[in-house]
């Protein structure tokens, strides 16, 4: 029996150490919580505030130093207090409405609101969480606010950002696309529809840039891009999905993202199909006789050079002149000589091959360049403009009659000159005049 109760002793002692360790490890974890808490309290970027709920009444009772360096007030200064002693009504009723949704909902709760402040009026975000007790009755609110000012503003910089960017976009002067890496199209331009003559911005989004017919440079100038990471520029001919023909101009510029890598392709059209048009009519001007049609002495003399060059032979060159084209301009004006001057070229011309040069290089001078013509080709050809003046003078019943003179050269050997050639044959021509005049 004084066993028994040794050993229950024993057992009651050691438990009362126990309970004891176990109240201490409460206390210093307790102590530790708190020490926690009140660091993060305390070193938050957040203003964070601490609201008792007492009935229907919510009373401050402490705020972080940055809730006190924003608000101006001290924690001293609001405890025991509730919005209607702080604020204007406004503002407090606004406040004491959003503590009792947060009491009642019994959950966190997020809103914005601008609110004036010692650091002036600032856009926050604003955070209530409840703390129930036991009972399941929420008897403190946590608040924070975080200052979204900055935010805010960065988003509406970039929301308007945004909208001028559409707006620019939509109403350029110049075409525009947006499309993916794959050819995919993000956005058009009203302009680009015009270009295209398409009939709506839904059939055009369907399209991919590069299964596009016909556009073979432009297709590639994506590829390029794309791979290389760099902008490519050019022009190409083009016929649109709506058969509309036209020279199209186009700077294709890769987007990229963070890491440098190309997502999206932007690329801006010009029609240039009116300066393609002007600059084929001005090449055509700068080559060619204005009153016969045919090359001119500027074109003629390249051609010269070109063949010179190339070392080919044979190369006949025929020289050709009018005859009597002074008289008929002083017996019956420059018009009629200007027929008789068009007529001598439509006869050469009927007479010429596709691959020969026919030219007008001078006033009354006509020349014509035969590739692979040997002395006996060029000898026919100044035969023939003889024969051909005769039928033509048959046809038009004119009077006088258009008389052509005209001589040859022929390279025979690669080392020959073709301007001596040329040479030769003007005064073959001459010779030639001469015996039909006698002068």
């Amino acid at each position: 029996m004084k066993g028994l109760l040794i050993t229950q002793g024993l057992i009651i002692i050691a438990l009362g150490f126990y309970l004891i360790i176990i109240k201490r490890k409460l206390r210093e974890n307790l102590q530790s919580n708190k020490q926690d808490y009140e660091t993060i309290f305390n070193n938050t970027q957040d203003a964070i505030f601490l609201i008792d709920v007492v009935g229907d009444s919510f009373k401050y009772r402490r705020l972080n130093p940055v809730h006190e360096e924003l608000s101006g007030f001290s924690s001293e200064k609001i405890k025991g207090k509730g919005p209607q002693d702080l604020f204007n009504k406004p503002l407090a009723k606004r406040l004491i409405a959003n503590y009792q949704r947060c009491k009642k909902e019994k959950r966190t709760i997020n809103y914005t609101e601008k609110i004036v402040l010692a650091a002036g009026e600032k856009t926050w975000h604003t955070k209530l969480s409840p703390v129930l007790n036991s009972q399941d009755e929420v008897v403190q609110i946590i608040g924070s606010l975080r200052d979204i000012t900055r935010n805010n503003e960065i988003e509406k910089s970039l929301k308007e950002s945004q909208r001028k960017y559409k707006q620019l976009f939509d109403e350029a002067p110049i075409g525009l696309i947006k499309c993916d890496r794959d050819g995919n199209l993000l956005n058009v331009n009203k302009r680009l529809l015009s270009i295209l003559g398409s009939p709506g911005k839904g059939m055009t989004m369907r399209l991919n840039v590069l299964e596009l017919v016909g556009i073979e440079k432009f297709k590639k100038g994506i590829e390029r891009s794309v791979q290389e990471n760099k902008v490519i520029s050019g022009e190409d001919k083009y016929q649109s999905y709506w058969g509309k023909k036209l020279w199209i101009e186009y700077i294709i510029k890769p987007l990229v993202d963070s890491n440098n890598e190309v997502r999206e392709i932007i690329v801006s059209f010009s029609d240039i199909t009116r300066r393609k048009k002007y600059e084929k009519e001005m090449k055509y001007l700068s080559f060619h006789d204005q009153l016969t049609g045919l090359y001119n002495r500027r074109y003629f003399e390249n051609e010269l050079e070109r063949l010179n060059q190339s070392r080919k032979s044979p190369i006949s060159i025929i020289v050709a002149d009018l005859d009597g084209l002074k008289s008929i301009n002083d017996n019956y004006g420059h018009k009629k000589g200007d027929n008789y001057i068009k007529s001598a070229g439509t006869i050469i011309k009927s007479i010429s091959r596709a691959e020969d040069v026919l030219a007008r290089i001078g006033g009354d001078e006509f020349a014509v360049i035969l590739p692979d013509a040997a002395s006996r080709v060029a000898c026919d050809f100044c035969n023939r403009i003889g024969e051909e003046c005769e039928k033509y003078n048959q046809q038009k019943g004119l009077n006088p009659p258009v008389n052509i003179s005209a001589g040859y050269g022929v390279k025979s050997s690669p080392d020959d000159d073709l301007e001596k050639i040329f040479i030769k044959a003007d005064k073959d021509m001459y010779q030639i005049k001469r015996k039909k005049y006698c002068f």
